[in-house]
């Protein structure tokens, strides 16, 4: 699965490595493992809110602190979380009310638990998220039933054109099969992970499945799981790595075409001088000029805007589109693909102004950027 940033304490790790796409390796924990070698897991209810810490009693003991202990949680854990809400938690430490370090946990929401750490380190927990039900069968070292998850696949350039995915999981590590239309009539090799959207925003969870075929892959994103209706747990997705703009475009990723796609052309103008600009299907912005980084991609996707390095001395040519920060939250921060389909959508042409940014010093409006949408081949 793509390399998506989640982590874990290094008191519980038993993690293997994995290659990832930005280099390196990511480490991924099993859930199994996790809820293995933890000595306290519980469920806990908030008493009192607090930073850094929640005031919580336990109400379900699993190992560890015993049911009616009043403990202590590292807020980070529960994100959204209000005083009576029900938070999971697995710790390295079997003394919740002294220790809060080196524990792994998330709010109840329904039947399901998505789950993060308190520690910045590039570990990934696989799956990321656990059914209540599960939690004492997989920390006792016991199977636990298969996670069902149905996508609900949309597409950015073909709003009315709609298919489903679905898939069951091992509660374990994620690892499953998953079938529907798009994908042929035999089920095919799967993973699961539930995460937040990065290490920049742990408020957001998004789900991905990523399946396989003999040539190719594709990568299904989209939002929190829902409850559970008929066993199993609903979300509406996009094909978003490699991206998919149509079905004819997952038929593509699914037999490992690689063919370049552009997803918006336009012109940068600054002063007098126009420059040509493509966004390309990884989020990848490129223009040529002898005034900027030549044919540098951009995929710095924030509320603060997008921008292109000028030269030396911290100096910057930026601009902000409409809706923004509301599009980057709506997709995991290395997503900037799908980002772009929603800021330049199908049929759309936008112009945006320009301005100089150097270090801190905003220099004012000295150009503007025009893009039209460019249809998926």
């Amino acid at each position: 699965m793509r390399a998506l940033r989640c982590v874990l304490a290094a008191a519980l790790t038993g993690a293997v490595a994995l290659p990832s796409d930005a280099g390196g390796d990511l480490m991924v924990e099993t859930l199994d493992h996790l809820l293995a070698h933890a000595k306290s897991v519980a469920f806990v209810r908030v008493d009192r809110m607090g930073e850094p810490e929640l005031e919580a009693t336990v109400v379900e003991s699993v190992r560890g602190a015993p049911a009616g202990a009043h403990v202590r949680v590292v807020a980070s854990l529960a994100p959204g979380a209000v005083a009576g809400s029900e938070v999971f938690v697995a710790c390295a430490s079997a003394d919740l009310e002294h220790t809060t370090a080196g524990c792994v946990g998330g709010v109840v929401a329904g039947d399901v638990v998505a789950l993060l750490s308190d520690a910045m380190r590039p570990y990934r927990l696989s799956p990321g998220v656990v059914e209540r039900a599960s939690v004492p069968l997989l920390a006792a070292g016991r199977p636990a039933p298969d996670v069902c998850v149905e996508a609900a696949l949309r597409f950015p350039d073909e709003p009315a054109a709609h298919a489903s995915v679905r898939g069951a999981f091992r509660a374990a590590d994620g690892d499953g099969a998953a079938s529907g239309a798009p994908l042929g009539a035999v089920p095919l090799k799967a993973a699961l992970f539930v995460g937040s959207g990065g290490t920049s925003d742990r408020e957001r969870t998004f789900t991905h499945v990523e399946v396989h075929t003999a040539k190719g892959y594709a990568t299904f994103v989209g939002g929190a799981l829902g409850p559970a209706r008929d066993g199993c747990h609903a979300f509406e997705a996009w094909a978003a790595w490699p991206l998919a703009r149509t079905p004819r475009s997952l038929a593509r990723a699914l037999v490992g075409s690689d063919a370049a796609v552009v997803l918006a052309r336009g012109t940068l103008r600054v002063g007098k001088t126009t420059h040509p600009v493509v966004v390309d299907a990884r989020g990848g912005l490129r223009v040529r000029s002898k005034h900027l980084k030549d044919g540098t991609p951009w995929m710095y996707l924030t509320p603060e805007g997008i921008g292109f390095e000028r030269g030396p001395r911290d100096s910057w040519l930026v601009f902000v589109p409409e809706g923004l920060a509301a599009v980057r939250a709506s997709v995991p921060e290395d997503d900037a693909g799908l980002a772009w389909t929603r800021l330049v959508p199908a049929g759309a042409h936008v112009k945006w102004p320009v301005r100089l940014r150097t270090g801190s010093t905003d220099g004012g409006v000295v150009g503007e950027v025009r893009l039209a949408h460019v249809p998926d081949p």
